[in-house]
C-alpha cells in the first residue's frame, strides 16, 4: 500500500470519528502510532499493509 493512500484512509477514519489520531513513522512501512481512547499512543506494525487501530464503535482494537 502506498503511503499517501494509507494516510488518506487513516485521515478519513479520523474525520468520521472512528479513529482518534494517528502518526506514521518517518521510515514508511514500519510502524503506525494510533491513539486509543485512553489517550496513550500504541505502536502497531504495518506488516502486510494491515493496520490495527482502535475502533471507537467497538471499543476494541481491530483491523482497518
Amino acid at each position: 500500500m502506498k503511503a499517501w493512500r494509507l494516510r488518506r484512509m487513516l485521515q478519513a477514519l479520523v474525520d468520521h470519528g472512528r479513529l482518534i489520531q494517528y502518526s506514521l513513522s518517518p521510515r514508511w512501512g514500519q510502524w503506525v502510532y494510533v491513539w486509543g481512547e485512553d489517550g496513550r499512543p500504541v505502536r502497531m506494525s504495518l506488516g502486510s499493509a494491515q493496520v490495527y487501530a482502535w475502533r471507537l464503535e467497538d471499543r476494541e482494537w481491530g483491523l482497518l
